[in-house]
């Protein structure tokens, strides 16, 4: 009740930036009483035996509905970035979800750069999974890769979506990739491209080119390429020039913040591809924004 009034208050009186700060300072003060009422909560569990502590908290797996009407989805949560951003995708991005449902109305292969935990990669497999078609989830994040998997392998969607732990670059080789957060779910990493001032961790991982990816692991190549790398996407797709001029691609959406410094490069890549900018869809000025692009 309290929150609705709030949110009523911030709609009818607030700027939008107002209303971000509005919004940030009661998410900072949420989490930070949530996190103190679990630290209480878990004190008792900590005198248990091992074996019963790795009991419990197994029995206290949780999963939830992703927020897609069309067909019942699942997502394991094990961290805040999935219970609140990743289990309302279809509130977050309509625009992603019509977008799949209208490139993949009769199949199609997907490429899910930044797949994340697979959200936008189960609703295209659900979408495809009686048509031979196939989604290939590329997300080297560790933790966040190991809740892809699982939710493609609880989703029954094994046959239809490849998760791959791997970066999709300029170059093929092994890479430093830098971590904001090392919780599953979490996005706007320091990546390949080192944008974070302080990452709270660093890993080697694989970085492949598209175009070295279909070679080297026999992919099908794609008909439709969401991309969504947080400031890499540029990169992503000088890595997959070869992709870009097959006539069977015929539909890319790329997310990217306004005014980003790579969205002369991407729009430059797209437009001597022969893509044409089809929409553009904002978050909040300044923020994120999906442009879909189509050669149709």
């Amino acid at each position: 009740m309290i929150l609705d009034a709030v949110r009523t208050f911030a709609r009818r009186y607030l700027s939008p930036q107002q209303r971000a700060a509005l919004t940030g300072g009661i998410n900072r003060t949420t989490d930070a009483l949530t996190r103190a009422v679990a630290a209480l909560a878990a004190a008792p569990f900590r005198a248990l035996p091992d074996a019963l502590s790795v009991a419990v908290r197994e029995k206290l797996e949780l999963r939830r509905n992703l927020d897609y009407a069309a067909s019942p989805l699942t997502l394991l949560v094990t961290s805040e970035f999935e219970r609140r951003t990743r289990l309302w995708s279809c509130r977050k991005e309509p625009e992603t979800v019509e977008w799949l449902h209208r490139v993949l109305a009769r199949g199609g292969v997907l490429y899910d750069i930044g797949a994340n935990v697979g959200a936008y990669s189960l609703i295209a497999g659900r979408l495809i999974q009686k048509s031979k078609g196939a989604v290939y989830a590329f997300e080297p994040g560790s933790r966040t890769y190991a809740n892809l998997v699982d939710n493609v392998v609880f989703n029954e969607l094994s046959d239809v979506i490849v998760p791959l732990p791997i970066a999709a670059n300029s170059t093929t080789s092994v890479v430093r990739f830098g971590y904001s957060e090392l919780r599953a779910g979490a996005a706007k990493h320091a990546g390949l491209n080192g944008d974070a001032e302080k990452p709270v961790a660093s890993q080697s991982l694989l970085s492949c080119k598209l175009d070295d990816a279909v070679r080297l692991f026999s992919l099908r190549k794609p008909t439709c390429m969401k991309i969504d790398v947080d400031g890499a996407e540029a990169d992503v797709l000088r890595g997959a020039i070869g992709l870009l001029s097959e006539a069977g691609l015929t539909d890319v959406l790329v997310e990217i913040d306004q005014g980003a410094p790579t969205a002369g490069a991407v729009n430059e890549i797209l437009g001597t591809a022969g893509f044409h900018l089809v929409s553009e869809h904002s978050r909040g000025e300044g923020g994120p924004h999906n442009m879909i692009w189509s050669r149709q």
